[in-house]
């Protein structure tokens, strides 16, 4: 009995021992097969994170290699990694939708870099076309201005072509409460004993008078009864016709040792110009004949007709410019005659409607003439 027992002993002990041996290692088998398992996981894991950068699948791993060693009490000795399908299965949804909304907002901002570009388009049109404008605005603008002097200078000629028959006369005493037929003697006492114009008449002069506003009488020092007189107001004449004006501007030479001074009736414009080449330091001599100013420059014997400042040289730098003398009281003193005023109207409105601008200046002449 007792051997038999110890055979059986014996027997299941064997058993058991087998029974062991293959169930480690069937636990051996099934261990390997997982890591197995698990590492072709990690490494899919891996190609899906390299060909998806977006998304970070190794910052996941440590948890769950966490989770599954402390589930499954394997050691990194044994390179365990026991990771089941439902925690990358997880974790790659996760990433999925990660990966969705990044993708949403890319296509938004797809959308509005479509309508940016879009609209930096309509805005480059619109610029294209205010510069078209900008252009064509001041491609009139000079037109204007050019037009605007043509009419300017056509307006001037025609006030000096109005004056051809007046005179001015300085250096004439003026007296108290003296009127326009005193200043018509004393006019006819200069023609004719200083330029010795005996045959001229009181029926030569059409008007004469003094012109500009009257000075008052100023006081030497306060409390002096002494008074200094106004200085004389010119005398402007208009002859009958052209031809006496044309003779006492003819005969002015010998006045150049007397006080008196006899000019031609320059509109402001042409007075300006002319004040301007006085002044001028290229400018030799200048003076004014029937209504044209003309220059001689310095170095040369011969003349020219000046139009406009831009006719005579520039200044050298450094130099000052030329003041135009006499200016301010020119315009006080000169008269605007009617014509000067119609024409003026008429060339602006013909300037408005460029195409009647012709008849306009036609309309004017028959009116004023």
């Amino acid at each position: 009995m007792n051997r038999e027992n110890a055979k059986r002993k014996a027997t299941d002990t064997t058993d058991s021992s087998q029974d062991l041996s293959t169930s480690t290692e069937a636990a051996r088998e099934r261990k390997t097969d997982l890591l197995k398992k698990a590492r072709k996981k990690v490494r899919k894991n891996q190609r899906a994170r390299e060909e998806q950068p977006t998304s970070s699948i190794k910052s996941h791993f440590p948890v769950v290699e966490k989770e599954s060693m402390a589930t499954t009490g394997t050691t990194d000795s044994d390179n365990a990694q026991d990771i089941t399908n439902a925690d990358i299965l997880k974790k790659l949804c996760e990433m999925s939708g990660q990966l969705d909304k990044v993708c949403t907002t890319v296509e938004e901002l797809k959308g509005e870099i479509f309508e940016l570009k879009e609209d930096n388009s309509a805005l480059r049109s619109e610029l294209e076309k205010c510069k078209q404008k900008l252009e064509r605005a001041e491609e009139m603008v000079i037109e204007a201005k050019t037009q605007a002097s043509v009419a300017e200078r056509r307006v001037n000629d025609l006030e000096q072509y109005g004056r051809r028959n007046n005179v001015r006369v300085l250096g004439v005493p003026e007296a108290e409460g003296e009127n326009a037929a005193d200043c018509e003697e004393k006019v006819l006492a200069v023609l004719r004993g200083k330029l010795g114009l005996k045959s001229m008449a009181n029926s030569d002069i059409e008007a004469c008078h003094r012109i500009g506003q009257r000075q008052r009488r100023q006081q030497e020092q306060p409390g002096s009864r002494s008074q200094v007189l106004p200085k004389a107001r010119p005398i402007i004449v208009r002859f009958v016709n052209r031809k006496a004006a044309e003779t006492v501007l003819y005969h002015r030479r010998k006045l150049k040792s007397t006080s008196y001074v006899i000019t031609e009736d320059l509109t402001p414009a042409n007075f300006s110009l002319l004040a301007y080449c006085w002044d001028h330091p290229e400018v030799e001599d200048s003076w004014s004949k029937r209504g044209n100013i003309i220059a001689r420059m310095k170095g040369s014997k011969s003349f020219k007709r000046i139009e406009k400042r831009s006719d005579l040289p520039d200044l050298p730098l450094g130099a000052s410019t030329p003041v135009n003398r006499g200016a301010e009281d020119d315009s006080t003193d000169m008269v605007i005659p009617l014509i000067q005023i119609m024409t003026t109207m008429c060339l602006g409105i013909g300037l408005m409607w460029r195409k009647h601008w012709r008849n306009m200046c036609e309309y004017c002449t028959l009116v004023c003439f």
